[in-house]
């Protein structure tokens, strides 16, 4: 039934996730753009998520994944392996350029929170959305230690989606 009200509630505002910037998701309107299974789960999470999140983006343009990409590198060589935070170059290669993910930060007291400390935050949030079948990025500590990819959140099928770029 819950799922019901959350999906009408998607229909009504156009699919949009505007004017919900409340409650357990602040700044969801930074993922406007994402796919429409994505808007529904952060619906969803409004009424039944277990952290409070703010979204800190979903679809990703070339420039910002350009920037990003350049964290730890000089050129395309890696000179700091622990400011690297993507090895995908382009937003053609991601979950973001596809509107396939989002990635977001655990609130305390209304303060985004980063590192070690809050990985039992961020953990709550991604076993919600991994028992919804999303892929969270916290599981990628090969990739991207020492806590992985935190507040990464994609759906497992974002290779199969248009691209969302321009």
């Amino acid at each position: 039934m819950l799922l019901v009200l959350v999906i009408l509630a998607a229909l009504l505002v156009g699919g949009s996730v505007r004017r919900l910037d409340y409650g357990k998701v602040k700044s969801i309107d930074k993922a406007d753009g994402v796919d429409t299974a994505l808007t529904v789960l952060l619906m969803e999470y409004q009424v039944s998520g277990p952290v409070s999140i703010e979204v800190i983006s979903g679809v990703r343009a070339e420039e910002s994944q350009l920037k990003l990409w350049a964290k730890g590198r000089d050129g395309d060589v890696i000179v700091n392996p622990k400011e690297v935070v993507t090895y995908a170059k382009h937003a053609t290669e991601t979950a973001h350029g596809r509107g396939g993910a989002f990635d977001f930060a655990v609130l305390v007291n209304g303060v985004q929170c980063y590192g070690s400390d809050f990985r039992h935050l961020y953990m709550q949030a991604a076993v919600w959305f991994e028992n919804r079948g999303c892929v969270v990025g916290i599981h990628w500590v090969d990739k991207f230690p020492p806590d992985g990819d935190m507040g990464h959140v994609e759906l497992a099928h974002w290779k199969s989606l248009a691209l969302r770029i321009a």
